[in-house]
């Protein structure tokens, strides 16, 4: 980047989707981050829900806008015209930031790009978000019609979808996942160890998830916790990341080889020195567990249409990590989940990594971007 523009400095204002996972709140912060702490820039950022705790922890100060209610939340997000998304846009418009980056509020960027110049308005997406055969085709034209009404859309995942699509001076670029520099720095990793431990991350949190949501995550927990009766060797740590999930997961709970976390958990706690990770199959985890090298049993969410793009984020896993990363079953005998867990444990073989995060490719985007507008 010029000088010229690391020295003037620019301002940022990022809103991040807060539920049900943090997946969206990660990357965003990731990038919220590089531009605060590498290139001067004076951000402000709005996230809510499971993003509230992790935008803290990174040393930002969320901002305050009211409560967010049923009334003015949807499944998609925030709807513009509550309470909570008037006042974000007249604070946007009023405070008029050089950038404005949004991931996951498909309502929200569609109405600012009316009120505000969309040159300036940059949209974070995964390829479901562009292109999602599980949904009707009217709800795709929708929200792709929302999300690529910015000036510059960036797609970033491990699969993307099957064309580029065009939209009047919107910018489209499709990189691979932005991960957090936790991961990065870590380094792929070697893998097998000695320790013989699994780490099950059961996601982001599930504050004002819907109650199959609450309950499926529940029942992978539960599944992990009976699977140790068949392991006798093996340590087992769950990653809750919620503290209710945790208290009902520790109910009755006697095996001294579980222990379960109810709090946030660094990438070193759930990664290092663990021979077997089983998780959702959400676009930032399996990526991190593609750049990591590591082995995992991979769930999907469910029936509904998110559990079908996590059935198809499986099978580009499988195929991208020659099946060191798999799915399975959450209705498979635990005597059959057992074999499956035991022989990646006991695999020998080290995959080559073959997946770069877009990290790189995002901040030359940015460059771009920012020397444009000097």
């Amino acid at each position: 980047m010029n000088k010229y523009v690391k020295e003037k400095g620019k301002k940022v204002f990022a809103i991040l989707r807060g539920c049900p996972g943090l997946g969206r709140v990660i990357s965003g912060i990731e990038i919220v981050k590089t531009l605060r702490d590498d290139y001067y820039c004076e951000t402000r950022l709005f996230t809510y829900y499971n993003g509230e705790n992790l935008a803290q922890k990174f040393g930002f100060n969320n901002e305050i806008i009211g409560d967010i209610n049923k009334s003015g939340l949807t499944d998609i997000g925030i709807l513009p015209v509550s309470q909570i998304g008037a006042e974000l846009i007249r604070r946007i418009v009023n405070w008029n930031p050089d950038i404005v980056l949004i991931d996951g509020e498909p309502l929200l960027t569609k109405a600012l790009c009316m009120v505000f110049p969309r040159k300036k308005v940059i949209t974070l997406v995964n390829s479901c978000d562009i292109e999602n055969p599980q949904t009707p085709l009217s709800n795709n034209l929708y929200f792709r019609d929302c999300f690529l009404s910015s000036g510059i859309t960036i797609c970033h995942g491990f699969s993307f979808p099957s064309k580029m699509y065009y939209y009047p001076d919107n910018k489209l670029f499709y990189i691979n996942t932005i991960l957090r520099k936790e991961i990065i720095e870590m380094k792929p990793l070697n893998i097998p160890n000695t320790n013989r431990r699994i780490s099950c991350i059961l996601g982001g949190g599930t504050k004002n998830a819907t109650e199959s949501f609450f309950t499926y995550t529940l029942d992978i927990g539960k599944k992990v916790i009976t699977l140790a009766d068949y392991l006798e060797d093996i340590n087992i740590d769950i990653y809750a990341n919620d503290d209710i999930i945790a208290e009902l997961l520790l109910k009755d709970l006697s095996n001294s080889k579980i222990h379960v976390y109810k709090d946030y958990c660094t990438a070193e706690d759930m990664y290092l020195n663990t021979n077997l990770v089983i998780c959702r199959s959400g676009r930032n985890t399996v990526s991190e567990l593609l750049y990591l090298n590591l082995p995992a049993l991979l769930i999907s969410a469910g029936d509904d249409f998110r559990g079908k793009e996590q059935k198809y984020n499986i099978k580009k896993a499988e195929s991208l990590s020659s099946g060191q990363v798999s799915g399975f079953d959450m209705s498979l005998p635990l005597y059959e989940l057992a074999k499956i867990v035991k022989n990646k444990i006991n695999n020998k073989e080290i995959i080559e990594n073959k997946f770069e995060p877009g990290n790189k490719y995002l901040i030359k985007i940015l460059e771009e971007f920012l020397s444009e507008n000097d």
